[in-house]
């Protein structure tokens, strides 16, 4: 085998460990709920006997199962064909957000969890969908502030009197 396909190869199953990881997660946390969905949820009219039959969280719990166990396999995998050394450290870490488009991936990520964890629930939908948009077209340097604020502040407003007042669909 050639040493770039070997590289492309090893390069190929450190991503697929990546997504694995990323993928994995989010299906055990899908299972978790669908299980608490599925066998902990008391539905009116519905024998208790048989309400897993019927509940709300039994489709996500077979598919959230059914990825658990195929991203176990490829995690496996691609770790086992992949090489790993000295990815997993600090250094590598550092490196890694020397980059300036890494680091803006990251910033663009913290920025999204701040506005779906922080923000939603604890402040005005618009309000907080206003001050997401502004500082994630402002990390990416997309115009100056004060037509990133507007665009902000219009965007937002009009998506909440839209879809909260028009359409009456109840907005976090």
């Amino acid at each position: 085998m050639p040493a770039t396909e070997s590289s492309n190869n090893t390069r190929l199953r450190r991503h697929d460990f990546i997504v694995s990881v990323i993928v994995w997660c989010l299906s055990l946390a899908t299972f978790i709920e669908s299980w608490r969905l599925t066998f902990h949820l008391s539905l009116p009219g519905v024998d208790e006997q048989k309400a897993w039959l019927v509940a709300p969280g039994i489709f996500p719990l077979v598919l959230s199962a059914g990825l658990l166990l195929m991203f176990s396999v490829l995690l496996f995998v691609s770790y086992k064909e992949g090489e790993f050394k000295g990815h997993f450290s600090v250094r590598a870490a550092q490196s890694l957000l020397n980059d300036p488009e890494n680091l803006m991936q990251v910033v663009q990520i913290s920025l999204l969890c701040l506005y779906v964890f922080g923000l939603l629930g604890r402040v005005h939908f618009g309000v907080a969908s206003a001050i997401y948009l502004f500082s994630a077209m402002f990390a990416a340097r997309a115009a100056s502030w004060p037509i990133l604020l507007l665009i902000a502040i219009l965007f937002s407003a009009l998506v909440s009197y839209v879809f909260g007042t028009l359409m009456k669909i109840p907005l976090p």
